[in-house]
């Protein structure tokens, strides 16, 4: 199927979804520069294939720049967000897969609701230059049609093939769950305090309200964070608000102070301080890299 015939199945493809089924491929889009989506997080696990245009996501903790050709996954409860989109606003397939999607299927390796949730594995959040699943993905675009003969079966052969590579290639080591005993039920344990961060990292958060949250001690609650995550309460927190606050910088408006304030920083210069320790350059310096390139991109384009 050739790039113009695939475009022109994603405009036409109807939206569909039977509860039965347990997948669902919707045809969408980013409308505008100025839009940014809501934080959202699901237990199911979600694809987006990007087929033309451009956008800026956080997923997770990683900024992504989103372009053609490119699969940008958010794993079951991945806080995710779009912080916005260039001149071509970004065009994708969106597919959402319910983690019992293969659950009547013999092969036992393909137990999603296990590997993502029992064993805390997750996908690398951004796949690129992966022709072998892209290919699958477009093949997901043309079958996603109720009125077509076996869609079904076509669609979940597809799948299969699908996260089968993607398990043997694009699994993130780093964020697999730490081998000691008890890490399953730490990371369950600290689940609600993860949350809050990600969707309230705007909030003078403390270690107290956190602990709270997860209904243990202070003391506890502090030492298998760090055992889960690898970081302290107050460096996992910093490091989040970093992290959009550079996507912000890099592509939005707003001046550096308003930024500031917008990432949970009260005070502009301990956020310079921060941000200079973490990315060895200064808020400022990234806001003029950020344009210099934009302005290379668009002269390059004309």
């Amino acid at each position: 199927m050739s790039q113009e015939e695939l475009k022109t199945v994603r405009q036409d493809t109807v939206y569909f979804s039977h509860e039965d089924f347990r997948v669902e491929i919707v045809p969408s889009k980013i409308s505008s520069f100025s839009h940014r989506t809501p934080q959202l997080f699901h237990p199911e696990l979600e694809i987006k294939y990007f087929y033309e245009g451009e956008a800026w996501l956080l997923v997770g903790e990683d900024n992504i720049h989103a372009q053609p050709g490119d699969i940008v996954i958010a794993n079951p409860y991945d806080i995710h967000s779009t912080i916005g989109v260039g001149d071509t606003p970004g065009k994708y397939v969106l597919i959402l897969v319910d983690l019992g999607f293969f659950s009547q299927e013999m092969t036992s390796d393909m137990d999603l609701a296990h590997l993502l949730l029992s064993k805390q594995l997750r996908f690398n959040h951004l796949v690129r230059n992966n022709r072998n699943l892209n290919n699958i993905l477009e093949q997901l675009a043309g079958e996603a049609d109720p009125n077509r003969a076996y869609y079904r079966a076509a669609i979940r052969g597809l799948l299969l093939t699908f996260f089968a590579l993607l398990l043997r290639s694009e699994v993130n080591e780093q964020t697999m769950a730490p081998t000691h005993a008890n890490a399953e039920k730490y990371y369950s344990v600290i689940e609600p305090a993860l949350q809050t961060v990600r969707t309230d990292y705007r909030a003078a958060l403390n270690v107290n309200q956190l602990a709270e949250l997860c209904n243990v001690s202070k003391s506890h609650f502090c030492r298998i964070f760090k055992l889960v995550t690898g970081r302290t309460v107050i460096q996992y927190v910093t490091d989040y608000r970093l992290k959009i606050a550079k996507m912000l910088l890099e592509h939005g408006n707003d001046s550096i102070a308003q930024i500031a304030d917008s990432c949970g920083f009260q005070d502009e210069g301990y956020f310079c301080r921060c941000y200079k320790r973490k990315y060895h350059r200064t808020p400022r310096q990234d806001r003029i890299r950020a344009s210099g390139k934009a302005k290379q991109q668009k002269s390059y384009i004309m």
